[in-house]
């Protein structure tokens, strides 16, 4: 399998897809850091309202585009109000709390936010009709978004010097997008399916722009060198490598070269709906795929595998996110997609058995023919989706139970 030199070394992570309940959010970032030590993520709290939800929270970080609640949902709107000051206040509020929490954190850390095409679905137009049924409104949005973004990633990077970032897209509707399900405002009609070729190229857009949003360590050794240079001129000097070896300065090209790639932020595509389009979001360049396990079914095999041996990451939501929806899942009569599936049901506690949570991913591993001790640093365990439904009491077992469950892929990979 092949290695990708940005994403960040870990063995036997888990983390958080996002949403954690209620509205403390001191009390969310202190169980999200101390739960999960190799990949700690910023939580979002919808329940707080408006402006904290996925949505609201992504259009609060847009460039030169502005947003209201209406009774139907988010619309675009030409200035500022008060529901863009009361997410862009929640976002200063958790990023103050998270960078307190981390203090000294050298390591992963992943933020999310709403990809392209949710975006489009998910935002309503001043005529009330999504933003998906009009092409340049999608460009505009997708075009804000990587402005905001990158930004968002700059400020995070000024706080919390030691941290590695991840981005998580949140794309929960993209498969309604691909297929034409995405209603239009009258609710009796669909917004047309676009096409996987726009979709792939506005993703693989987005990605490689924020990919570079934080100078790397290159770009500020570039900068000092070129201070080293200046001193040098001023002395009557030249530099070393200044045309006077052209060998050395080619491996110096290619060592900034390698350190810039390495110093990409990675960018993993979040997906928990059914039929996620894993080789669409390899081919546009995401280097991890976070979808819930439970909805794979064996027709998926051949395009995950594919992923995985490109070396794109597996964040397998393969902890149910409430005691609910574990139940559900437990009493969900079999049916033949399901029995051709990795993923067994989860116990009467889905928090008992942490083998038993990755169970399904092992037998996945096993079925396409990939060696189980690649289980480790190919795989991430998270919930199957957000915890924000969740009793905090059950969101922090969680938690600890997707770190646990991790390990055994390390511990004893083959089951």
């Amino acid at each position: 399998m092949s290695t990708d030199s940005s994403f960040p070394q870990m063995s036997g992570a888990a983390t958080g897809v996002g949403s954690m309940p209620g509205t403390d959010v001191r009390e969310a970032v202190r169980t999200v850091v101390g739960a999960l030590e190799q990949l700690p993520h910023l939580p979002e709290l919808p329940a707080r309202g408006p402006g904290a939800d996925m949505l609201g929270r992504t259009l609060g970080l847009l460039a030169e585009l502005h947003a209201q609640v209406e009774p139907s949902g988010w619309r675009i709107t030409d200035r500022p109000g008060r529901d863009m000051r009361r997410a862009a206040a929640w976002m200063r509020e958790d990023l103050d709390t998270l960078e307190e929490f981390t203090q000294g954190y050298e390591g992963a850390l992943k933020v999310q936010v709403v990809g392209p095409w949710t975006l489009a679905a998910g935002t309503e137009l001043r005529s009330g009709e999504p933003a998906l049924s009009d092409a340049g409104a999608c460009r505009d949005l997708a075009a804000s978004l990587v402005e905001g973004v990158r930004d968002h990633l700059r400020a995070l990077a000024r706080r919390i010097p030691g941290a590695r970032l991840l981005l998580q897209l949140d794309e929960p509707s993209l498969p309604a997008v691909l297929a034409g399900g995405v209603p239009t405002a009258s609710g009796y009609r669909r917004v047309p399916p676009v096409e996987a070729a726009i979709v792939q190229e506005a993703l693989r857009g987005v990605i490689d722009a924020v990919a570079v949003a934080v100078p790397p360590a290159a770009v500020r050794a570039e900068v000092a060198e070129g201070q080293v240079a200046d001193r040098h001129a001023r002395d009557g000097h030249a530099p070393e490598h200044a045309g006077a070896d052209p060998e050395a300065a080619r491996r110096e090209a290619e060592r900034l070269a390698a350190e810039r790639e390495a110093a990409r932020i990675p960018v993993v595509v979040h997906c928990c709906a059914r039929r996620v389009p894993v080789a669409l979001l390899r081919r546009a360049g995401a280097r991890g795929v976070s979808l819930d396990v439970a909805l794979l079914s064996q027709e998926q095999d051949d395009e995950i595998a594919e992923a995985v041996e490109s070396g794109v990451r597996l964040f397998a939501g393969a902890v149910p996110t409430s005691l609910t929806s574990a139940a559900a899942r437990a009493s969900a009569p079999a049916t033949p997609s399901a029995q051709a599936g990795a993923t067994p049901r989860p116990a009467r506690d889905p928090l008992s058995d942490p083998a038993g949570s990755v169970s399904g991913v092992r037998a996945l591993w096993r079925r396409i023919g990939l060696p189980p001790t690649s289980l480790a640093t190919s795989v991430v365990v998270t919930p199957a989706c957000g915890l924000a439904g969740a009793d905090p009491g059950y969101a922090r077992r969680a938690l600890v139970h997707a770190a646990r469950a991790a390990k055994i892929l390390v511990d004893d990979p083959e089951g």
